[in-house]
């Protein structure tokens, strides 16, 4: 009888200590999955891109030369202090700081005729709301 209750009073403590784990391997996986990446909406025409790490990412339906040169009209739109450009026929990055010496990178990605990935960073951990304003200048701009 004695055995009997040792046993089950061993069960339920291995139960709880199961349960326990569990739930922290759910609080984990859940809090690394809501710092990994936030998908916001843009207003009206803007869509939806990606902010992930510091880093707001669109792909759009538009092609790589009309991009090209509706980020290059929206830096000088925007009176960025643009340092150096890069460009080549699948590529093409814009580096340089914001007036509040915030340093920006804008990268153009050819995805295939048709789609193009542009990525923006600014500062060495981002700042959505930035990211998101200068997207928006391009995209008034397409």
């Amino acid at each position: 009888m004695i055995r009997g209750v040792k046993m089950i009073r061993s069960n339920l403590r291995m139960k709880k200590t199961m349960g326990l784990c569990a739930g922290w391997i759910i609080l984990c996986v859940i809090g690394v999955a809501g710092c990994a990446m936030v998908v916001a909406g843009g207003a009206g025409a803007g869509g939806t891109y990606t902010y992930l790490r510091g880093e707001l990412k669109r792909t759009v339906k538009v092609d790589y030369e009309r991009v090209w040169e509706a980020t290059n009209k929206a830096v000088q739109d925007m009176e960025l202090n643009v340092e150096e450009i890069k460009k080549d026929s699948l590529s093409a990055k814009f580096k340089g700081y914001l007036a509040s010496g915030d340093k920006f990178v804008i990268q153009l990605k050819s995805e295939d005729p048709e789609f193009v990935s542009i990525s923006i960073r600014i500062g060495l951990i981002g700042d959505e709301n930035k990211s998101e304003r200068i997207l928006q200048e391009i995209q008034k701009n397409l």
